[in-house]
């Protein structure tokens, strides 16, 4: 089974790379677009004497989503690592593999001997003792980035429900990946500021300036032109100089906030000060083998206030125990120049469903994985997120009226 599904990956793979080098003629019709098939991860539990099990992942239909900085594609492209934890009654049962191995997990509450039937049907820290949780977490072997989630939905060996017995011998995971990146709205962008009002879509004010009829977004560099959704914070002549903004994580199927997040959630801030980093940098988007393009029209370097306010960005992840959904901000311009542009992007550092290490005696478990939840993956999240396609996940800010936007780009808008 692991080699048609290894097979059907590099295919996969090969017809991305095929229609990127060789688009579709205009008058073939386009594909019907329709809703994503589940993502299933099966996963065979070992009992106290067996000593073989398999892994099988399956997949549905990945159908085209709005292109952002994490997606539904991405999931499936870069998904190479897995974690599955349980949780019953204090009893933790965790095991990781990679794409293409066969995975071990012995000790899962209700599964052994004497055990009384567990329902792990929630991804939520158990309320009490006759329950459990239980949470896949998909993503990046390299980087650890956080791709995709996933709950149990079935389990056999006393009928097709989510309680595992002495009898269960395979467990189904439903998964679902991740979604987020900005936008040229604020209905449509992960990230929302307080520029104009509440914070949210009303809030959101952004720099638009026409290129050849497209105004949305500006661009930073004189030569191409390449656009990017640019979010306006108040600045020094404003009152007050400070803007608020959050950042939003959600998947393709449910909601993300009410499902893992908040207090007593499936997503767990790592156990150490540094639980989270955040880069405030100069803008940059790829060119091509390792080169960047920066700005060539605003004064890149924009320092957000002093020490203490930089420290304050992400305040409602910077301590406690469970991720909060969204992530805020807070941002002071009261030392930046007129028309002045920077990047932020951010990684905070999670666990799944617990801190703790199996209960399992003798167990060989290293731990819980420290996932990353991220803006985006491996290099490109420090790249300019542009709002449409692509893979960057770095957002694009500025400080100053828009007559000193506006006057900066007019002065290298030649065609």
């Amino acid at each position: 089974m692991k080699k048609h599904i290894l097979l059907l990956f590099a295919a996969l793979a090969l017809l991305c790379v095929l229609s990127a080098c060789f688009p579709e003629p205009e008058f073939e019709p386009e594909p019907k677009e329709e809703a994503p098939e589940p993502y299933y991860c099966i996963v065979r539990l070992l009992g106290d004497d067996s000593d073989t099990i398999g892994i099988s992942i399956g997949g549905g239909d990945y159908n085209k989503q709005p292109n952002r900085a994490l997606t539904n594609e991405m999931a499936q492209a870069f998904h190479d690592f897995f974690e599955v934890v349980f949780v019953s009654n204090g009893v933790i049962a965790r095991t990781t593999w990679n794409v293409g191995d066969t995975p071990e997990l012995r000790g899962v509450r209700g599964k052994r001997d004497g055990d009384p039937a567990v329902n792990y049907a929630t991804v939520r820290q158990p309320a009490n003792n006759s329950v459990g949780s239980a949470v896949l977490f998909a993503g990046s072997k390299a980087d650890k980035t956080l791709l995709a989630v996933g709950s149990l939905t079935s389990a056999n060996g006393d009928g097709d429900t989510t309680f595992i017995s002495n009898n269960t011998t395979e467990v189904i995971f439903t998964v679902t990946a991740l979604t987020a990146g900005t936008g040229y709205t604020g209905l449509t962008s992960s990230f929302w500021t307080n520029y104009s009002g509440d914070i949210g879509a009303a809030g959101t004010a952004f720099y638009n300036y026409t290129v050849n009829g497209d105004a949305n977004g500006i661009f930073i560099h004189y030569v191409d032109k390449k656009k990017f959704p640019c979010y306006r914070l108040r600045s020094a002549s404003e009152t007050p100089t400070t803007t608020t903004g959050s950042y939003t994580f959600r998947i393709m199927s449910g909601d993300f906030t009410t499902l893992y997040a908040g207090n007593n959630g499936a997503i767990v801030l790592a156990a150490n000060a540094d639980s989270y980093n955040y880069e405030v940098r100069q803008p940059r988007y790829i060119l091509a083998d390792g080169y960047y393009q920066t700005s060539s029209i605003f004064p890149p370097a924009v320092k957000q206030g002093g020490t203490a306010t930089e420290l304050a960005l992400m305040t409602n992840n910077t301590s406690g125990m469970y991720f909060i959904n969204p992530v805020t901000f807070t941002f002071n311009n009261a030392n930046s120049p007129e028309g002045s542009i920077f990047a932020l992007t951010f990684e905070i550092f999670v666990n799944n469903l617990t801190r703790a290490p199996t209960t399992l005696a003798g167990s060989t478990d290293a731990g819980p994985v420290k996932w990353r939840l991220s803006t985006g993956i491996g290099t490109k999240w420090l790249d300019l997120d542009n709002g449409r396609e692509g893979e960057g996940g770095a957002i694009l800010l500025g400080s100053g009226d828009t007559a000193t936007f506006t006057t900066r780009l007019n002065a290298h808008n030649w065609q």
